[in-house]
């Protein structure tokens, strides 16, 4: 089939019994010559990671089952929303085949506009800090610490309790579910302010810090930690849903992405959280320690533990008993 858009003209390839096109299969159909300036290759099958490398190269669009379910979807739902679509060559069928429309969709639907959004109203979750910050006190001692590397880390000989600095923000987030009803969603996270990992957090008494362990100085500056608290706070409450829809003889294939806007945020700093970690060295290198979980956070060993009767060769990697 060979469409054309304005000055643009598009070749578009049916492949037909093949439940997966591999490179040689692609191959072979990119070798025939063309007078289009693209191409879109179709199956109702899948590609491989290697046809798809390959259509990257030759700059061809490769649709599969749920790509053509996508399109024939959005196809249908221009007639409910007639607003512009986002990009031009988001779907580069719909000029030709709208014409069609009524015929496919069967009765005209009424268009639909966006729901207002939703704004988080109501306090935020609080935290008792001391002067802008607290401590978590550890739970693992260094005995136990000991224990628990000990299948990782020869010959333990150095222990070094430091807390880890956190920011801690509040947040409120509005989304809508599946039914398109509003709810506020509440709670802390923490922004570790070395690495910028983000995680949530459930409000844990904190102390004072008392000076006895090693103290981490913050490598991120706050800014940049609001910014990944805000990041972490829209994934984690987007949604994809996959909607199906018969419309007579036809079924409609709808991806809808449920994605809170920024109308629909609200973080508040509220301090900086110390979360308390061992670093632990030994004969054949180090681990971090969660002193709270006891949860090994990081290593880096340059050799194995040796169990009995055997000797550790560092420089081969191999064992002699």
């Amino acid at each position: 089939m060979l469409l054309r858009k304005g000055g643009l003209s598009i070749e578009v390839v049916p492949l037909q019994g093949a439940a997966e096109t591999g490179e040689t299969e692609l191959a072979s159909v990119l070798s025939r010559e063309t007078r289009a300036d693209r191409r879109i290759v179709v199956s109702l099958g899948t590609f491989s990671v290697a046809a798809r490398k390959l259509g990257e190269e030759r700059r061809v669009q490769l649709w599969d089952r749920s790509r053509v379910e996508e399109e024939a979807g959005r196809m249908l739902l221009a007639e409910v929303d007639t607003r512009q679509a986002p990009a031009a060559d988001e779907s580069l069928l719909e000029p030709f085949l709208g014409g069609r429309m009524a015929e496919l969709g069967g009765e005209a639907a009424v268009a639909q506009t966006a729901p207002e959004p939703v704004r988080p109203e109501g306090p935020l979750p609080e935290v008792e800090l001391f002067e802008g910050e607290g401590m978590l006190l550890p739970r693992v001692k260094q005995e136990q610490a000991r224990l628990l590397v000990a299948e990782r880390l020869e010959g333990a000989f150095r222990f070094d309790l430091r807390m880890v600095p956190h920011y801690c923000y509040a947040y409120a987030c509005a989304v809508r579910d599946g039914s398109g009803r509003p709810e506020v969603r509440r709670g802390l996270l923490l922004v570790n302010g070395i690495d910028g990992e983000v995680s949530a957090w459930e409000p844990a008494e904190l102390a004072r810090w008392d000076g006895a362990a090693s103290r981490m100085e913050p490598t991120l500056e706050q800014a940049q930690a609001l910014g990944k608290a805000r990041d972490w706070l829209v994934a984690a409450n987007t949604r994809i849903l996959h909607l199906k829809h018969d419309r007579g003889s036809v079924t409609v294939y709808e991806k809808v992405t449920l994605k809170p806007s920024p109308e629909a945020l609200r973080l508040e700093y509220r301090g900086l959280v110390l979360w308390p970690v061992w670093g632990i060295e030994g004969g054949n290198g180090a681990v971090v320690l969660d002193a709270l979980g006891g949860l090994v956070l990081k290593e880096e060993l340059f050799a194995p533990v040796a169990r009995p009767g055997e000797t550790v060769l560092a420089e081969s990697g191999q064992r002699s008993r």
